[in-house]
Order: C-alpha cells, then sequence, then structure tokens
C-alpha cells in the first residue's frame, strides 16, 4: 500500500539547502506565537508518529505542570499487529478465503488488517466477489462502511482502501463501489453520482 501527502518546508531546511523536511517537528507556540496553550506537531513518516505523539504527550504534561507518565507505546501492539511472520499470516489468511481469490489478494489483506483480516471478510460474508481490479474483495468496501465510519466515496477509495492511492480507478472499479455504498448507505441515485463526480474531481488538475 502506498500513501500520498505533502511534506513540510521550514526555515531550518532552507537554511540547509533542503526542499523538504528530513524529520518530524514538535513546536510550543509559546515562543513564537505568545500561546501558551497550543503545540503543533509535523510529522514526516507513519514510522515516527508513535515517538512523537510520546513527545508531545510529555511536552504537554509539563506544560501543566503535571507528573510524567510512563508511556507504553513502545510495548503496545496496533490493532492487526499482533502476529510474528508475515508469511505464516498469509498462509493463515489463504486457507480462510475463496480459493478463486489470487495471492494479490490475500497479500493486500496481511498489509491492510494484519491480524484483523477475519473481521473483514465476515463483514462482506454475503458477497465473496472481487472488485473489477480482479485484486480488491468487495468485503473490505463494505467493512470500511460498517466499521470504519466512512461516510463518502472518498472515504473508501482514498482512505480506507487503497483503491485510488496510486491514481485514478477504473470506472468499473468506482461505479461498483458506488453500487456497494449505496446498497449499504441507504444512498439514493442522485447521492451516488454526486459522490462519484467529487471523488473524480480529485483526479482533475487544471
Amino acid at each position: 500500500m502506498a500513501f500520498g501527502g505533502l511534506r513540510m518546508v521550514n526555515a531550518e531546511n532552507l537554511k540547509s539547502g533542503s526542499k523538504v523536511a528530513r524529520r518530524y517537528a514538535i513546536t510550543d507556540h509559546q515562543a513564537d506565537l505568545g500561546v501558551s496553550n497550543l503545540i503543533s506537531m509535523d510529522g514526516i513518516k507513519h514510522t515516527a508518529c508513535r515517538v512523537m505523539a510520546e513527545k508531545a504527550t510529555d511536552r504537554v504534561l509539563e506544560k501543566l505542570e503535571k507528573a510524567p507518565v510512563a508511556s507504553r507505546t513502545a510495548e503496545s501492539v496496533l490493532a492487526g499487529g499482533n502476529f510474528e511472520i508475515r508469511e505464516e499470516l498469509q498462509t493463515e489468511i489463504r486457507a480462510g478465503v475463496p480459493s478463486a481469490w489470487p495471492d494479490a489478494t490475500v497479500a493486500l489483506l496481511a498489509e491492510s488488517y494484519g491480524a484483523c483480516w477475519k473481521a473483514v471478510v465476515e463483514a462482506g460474508s454475503s458477497s465473496e466477489r472481487l472488485l473489477p481490479d480482479g485484486k480488491t474483495p468487495e468485503c473490505m468496501v463494505i467493512h470500511a462502511l460498517q466499521h470504519e465510519m466512512a461516510l463518502h466515496l472518498e472515504d473508501v477509495v482514498l482512505r480506507r482502501t487503497p483503491l485510488g492511492t496510486l491514481g485514478e480507478p477504473s470506472t468499473q472499479v468506482v461505479d461498483r463501489v458506488v453500487e456497494l455504498t449505496t446498497q449499504t448507505l441507504g444512498w439514493s441515485s442522485a447521492t451516488g453520482e454526486s459522490e462519484k463526480a467529487k471523488l473524480m474531481r480529485t483526479y482533475r488538475y487544471d
């Protein structure tokens, strides 16, 4: 799975000749804005999010004059992370999904949900179909709508699944996701068309 985004530029980067930041930043705006109760965080990599949150929390406690609290983030397993070997996880998934699903689908479930893959497949147990891309199971869309607070087509295509991360998905894929979303959320045909048009605008660069 790939993620798209922007990387920040600040004065430090400009002075060093770099165009983008290479490390995260936690800023106490008491110094630059004179605001005592505002701390901002600028992240760079997902791998640094947990340590960044830990340090920001420490700073908040310090400003509130509270006693420091030992962080558990280094020992806390993320959702779906309670497995040891990726190949063993994929073997488990392969045994639990339709045999007609390709290995690419098994890999997608492993990298997207880890050990939580069963809940995703069970959410879409009424459908063993793959989307027209031949890789993404429809259960991923249904799970996103029922359990991941996806309310819009963009939520499903851009934020809950990798369907649109690396570029515009095919019309066939989008139309099927609209059908599934309409069925699950009770959209009208007009809402479905509006959501589709809004999604497509994200891929237009005028």
